[in-house]
């Protein structure tokens, strides 16, 4: 993959989840959307590992993470970025977290994961164009 970024994976309460990781220092998560992969930041991940540590996850039922049956709502992906975060151990967590959300995933799961992580969240980026903020010039 280049860049020094690792392919892992970790057992998030029985879901084999893939994460791919670079650098040190403080945590960087970042959250791809609905329908998306942790792909979706790999240009992105290599540059940011120079400031932080990047963990880049497949999301439950998204790219190489196991896809068990049920429904998938927003609690079920806020419920699994906390038992990740939970599987690596706080202690990876020296100072507090900051996550960077994308598309769904900002304007949904960036509630949920809010509230359950209040004491351990510093920053929340929200990487999302709303519909009808930059509207396209008729030609």
């Amino acid at each position: 993959m280049g860049t020094g970024i690792r392919e892992n994976y970790y057992d998030v309460c029985g879901i084999r989840t893939r994460v791919l990781e670079a650098g040190t220092g403080h945590p960087l998560i970042l959250l791809h959307g609905t329908g998306g992969h942790a792909e979706t930041y790999l240009r992105n991940i290599g540059p940011l590992s120079q400031h932080f540590r990047v963990l880049a996850m497949d999301m439950v039922g998204h790219g190489y993470t196991d896809r068990p049956a049920g429904d998938y709502t927003m609690d079920t992906f806020a419920d699994h970025v906390c038992g990740l975060i939970d599987t690596i151990g706080r202690a990876f967590l020296p100072d507090l977290l900051r996550l960077v959300l994308s598309s769904r995933g900002a304007s949904t799961v960036a509630p949920a994961l809010s509230s359950m992580l209040i004491y351990l969240i510093m920053t929340v980026v929200l990487v999302a164009r709303p519909q009808g903020l930059f509207p396209v010039a008729n030609k």
